[in-house]
Order: C-alpha cells, then sequence, then structure tokens
C-alpha cells in the first residue's frame, strides 16, 4: 500500500507600512533595502475641489491657498535606493 503526501499551500500575510504624510523607514518590498522613503507632494482632488469652491465665492485672492497646504496634497513615497513607487498617502 503506498500512502502519498500532499503539501498542504501556506497562506502569508503581508500587512503594508503605514504610509502617513511624512516620509518613513521602513524595508523597501523591491530591493529588501533598510530605507528612508523620498517623498513627492501633489495637489489632491481635495484641493481642486476647495480652490474651486473658493473661486465660486468671490475668494479670488485665496483661491490659490489650499495648493500650498500640506494637508490638501497627496504624497508619493518611492524608494531612493531602487526608485520602486511603495504607496501613497491620500489627503481627506
Amino acid at each position: 500500500m503506498m500512502l502519498k503526501i500532499m503539501a498542504q499551500p501556506q497562506v502569508v500575510l503581508v500587512t503594508a507600512p503605514a504610509l502617513g504624510p511624512e516620509n518613513v523607514r521602513i524595508t523597501c518590498s523591491n530591493c529588501h533595502r533598510e530605507i528612508q522613503t523620498s517623498i513627492e507632494k501633489k495637489p489632491s482632488v481635495v484641493a481642486f475641489i476647495s480652490a474651486a469652491v473658493m473661486f465660486l465665492f468671490g475668494c479670488w485672492l485665496c483661491c490659490c491657498i489650499p495648493f500650498c497646504m500640506d494637508s490638501c496634497m497627496d504624497v508619493n513615497h518611492k524608494c531612493p535606493s531602487c526608485g520602486v513607487h511603495l504607496g501613497t498617502h491620500k489627503a481627506y
């Protein structure tokens, strides 16, 4: 009598790092180095909507303010070693 042994697949859960509005220290998922992320800030949809509302209500001089506020920016995190995109922190 022959006995068959079948391997069970293993499930590995990988949690994404908490990326915020500032650069963070993590291990890069691509090059596996311990790095401090480099960040690039871009105006979010919130900034454009806020500026449009200000413009429509007659605040023409103030409608550029949302584009200067950190809370209205999306932040892209990259690995400085290999350049891979690690994630994005979205403005609320």
